[in-house]
């Protein structure tokens, strides 16, 4: 009975360590990834680790659509990479590939049209794929490929040559040698971007920010000169949409409270008491509630 049930705890722990599984993924553990048309002379990094015993090494392809099937010949269209040795997924555990986005294979249609990396107005799925074979655990030795295939858990990456709708610039207020900008927000969008011109188009200066940031404080620019605003939207895959209309801003110069004072009529006097009281503190009082709710000193207040 002994005998019995040692040879059974064997055979368990032999069928369980005969396992083998392995996934795919991109950079920071992600299983997706996307891509646009301006990304297909570039090149991206696979991770891959394993578990388990492999019986032969690990074959990698490129699909479109949504299923891997299990061997690179049985897909319809399909780009075949590197494959990770026997060794390696059973001692290393863990690596990288490299693909080339230029290889993503796309199936053109039947009307002559062209589907390739680099064509605008698509969008496709795609898959990265792998396949081994754990050993059979049935088998005496542990040198004997199972029957089965063992899928990798594949990574997907998504082909986006459609750019978001273009934004609108909703309002534009002029601050001290800057300007404060409110854009909407596309469906799609991942990034807004603010473009300042003069008046003959020539490009000043641009800024950028993620979504829900709220307004654009666009600085270092000049009092008194009026510019042109137009903004555009970005996408995931890196696709800008078209420009918004153009808004004018002019930045605007913001006096301090004793500027205020002196250009209301009051004189610069000095020491403590120069207020005084009655109507020359009311004044100064009447003065400072103008400065502080301003519109062009607004801005200070809320930073």
């Amino acid at each position: 009975m002994r005998t019995l049930l040692m040879t059974a705890a064997v055979l368990v722990s032999t069928a369980a360590s005969a396992q083998v599984q392995v996934s795919l993924t991109f950079a920071n553990a992600t299983d997706t990834l996307s891509v646009g048309k301006g990304d297909c002379n570039s090149r991206r990094v696979v991770s891959w680790t394993s578990t388990g015993t492999a019986c032969q090494e690990l074959t990698l392809w490129l699909t479109e659509g949504t299923e891997c099937k299990e061997t690179a010949d049985q897909q319809t269209t399909r780009s075949v990479l590197t494959s990770i040795p026997q060794t390696t997924l059973n001692q290393t555990r863990q690596g990288t590939f490299e693909i080339d986005l230029s290889l993503l294979p796309f199936s053109n249609p039947t009307d002559s049209g062209t589907r390739s990396c680099g064509v605008g107005g698509l969008e496709q799925a795609f898959r990265v794929c792998g396949a081994t074979k754990a050993i059979d655990s049935n088998v005496f030795g542990g040198t004997t490929c199972a029957n089965s295939v063992t899928k990798a858990t594949p990574a997907k990456i998504l082909y986006d040559a459609n750019p978001p709708g273009a934004p609108s610039i909703e309002a534009v207020d002029g601050l001290d040698k800057a300007l404060r900008v409110s854009v909407s927000e596309p469906a799609g969008t991942t990034t807004l971007k603010v473009y300042v011109k003069l008046a003959d188009g020539t490009v000043v200066t641009s800024a950028d920010q993620g979504v829900g940031q709220g307004d654009f404080e666009v600085e270092d620019l000049e009092n008194g000169v009026t510019y042109q605003l137009t903004a555009t939207a970005l996408d995931a895959a890196g696709n800008e949409s078209s420009e918004s209309e153009a808004v004018e801003g002019t930045p605007t110069k913001t006096n301090g409270f004793l500027e205020e004072y002196v250009n209301a009529g009051g004189k610069e006097m000095g020491g403590c008491g120069a207020a005084g009281g009655g109507v020359a503190g009311g004044a100064v009082l009447a003065v400072l509630g103008f400065w502080l709710f301003s519109r062009r000193n607004r801005s200070w207040l809320e930073q």
